[in-house]
């Protein structure tokens, strides 16, 4: 950069850094990213793609002349140019999600729930439970939209048959598509409550009907 100044020359629209940390010397002029580290993704692996955290993004001068990047991807993307070979793109996944386990079980309810530990890069739009009576429940089969965000929830499942085996899954939406969670199966429980029922048995002396009580 010294040598450059002392020829006269302009040399704009770059980053300039030092890896130790130090200030880099010379003239820098509008559009240099100057003394601030590019935020590659793996430079010693030859990746410089830029990181979501990179202070070249929306940094560089705009030069209609250039439609695209090194990947061929249309620039700008966003508000303005990016410093550099590439322009900045979110690298997005569907969400990471774990599945409660199933507490509260009843002949015709259970509650659940999940934790969504990761948003894949994108914010989650909805999450909730889905559950059906065969493994790997997708929201194609019944749901509940419990509410939005990372993080744990809960949800009560209502409406279910009793003495059925259900599988339930967390899942959670972004951009990219659909995180689920771990498959849980799990059983309702049976009518336990006694009934008093009535039967009655003949006796052959007078032929009399008595009449006898069991409890089931």
């Amino acid at each position: 950069m010294d040598a450059a100044s002392s020829l006269g020359l302009q040399v704009s629209n770059n980053y300039i850094y030092n890896e130790d940390g130090s200030t880099p010397r010379g003239t820098h002029y509008p559009y240099d990213l100057w003394g601030l580290s590019p935020a590659f993704i793996n430079p010693a692996a030859g990746d410089y793609h830029l990181k979501s955290t990179s202070a070249c993004i929306n940094a560089g001068m705009t030069v209609p002349e250039i439609t695209d990047d090194f990947d061929g991807q249309p620039r700008p993307n966003g508000g303005a140019y990016d410093i550099g070979a590439y322009e900045f793109r979110s690298q997005i996944s569907p969400p990471t999600v774990t599945t409660s386990a199933v507490t509260a079980i009843s002949m015709t309810g259970a509650t659940s729930g999940g934790d969504v530990v990761s948003d894949g890069g994108a914010a989650v739009t909805e999450r909730g439970i889905c559950w059906r009576t065969t493994a790997n429940p997708t929201i194609s089969n019944s749901h509940i939209r419990a509410s939005s965000g990372t993080g744990s929830f809960t949800v009560k499942l209502v409406g279910l048959s009793q003495r059925t085996t259900y599988h339930v899954r967390a899942y959670a939406i972004n951009a990219s598509g659909i995180g689920y969670g771990n498959d849980i199966p799990f059983t309702t429980s049976r009518d336990t409550t006694s009934r008093a029922v009535t039967t009655s048995s003949r006796i052959k002396k007078g032929e009399k009907i008595v009449p006898r009580t069991t409890i089931k």
